[in-house]
């Protein structure tokens, strides 16, 4: 069976990209479980839920700003 340059090349990309999807897999994977068994700082979750701002908060803080003027 013969091999073409183009082929061999084909398969070194596939090989590659295949290990870099490994790679982020194994990674994103690593965080995940590291997040579920790792200490959580309650004054750092606290902090967090303060400062989000749902939409509904938006709508209403640009119909408070649109009233005024």
């Amino acid at each position: 069976m013969y091999f073409d340059p183009g082929f061999g090349s084909l398969i070194i990309q596939v090989v590659v990209a295949g290990l870099a999807a490994v790679g982020a897999c194994w990674a994103i994977m690593k965080g995940k479980v590291k997040g579920l068994f790792g200490k959580k700082n309650v004054a750092e979750d606290e902090e967090a839920t303060e400062e989000e701002t749902t939409s509904e908060e938006v709508v209403n803080e640009a119909r408070d700003v649109n009233k005024e003027v």
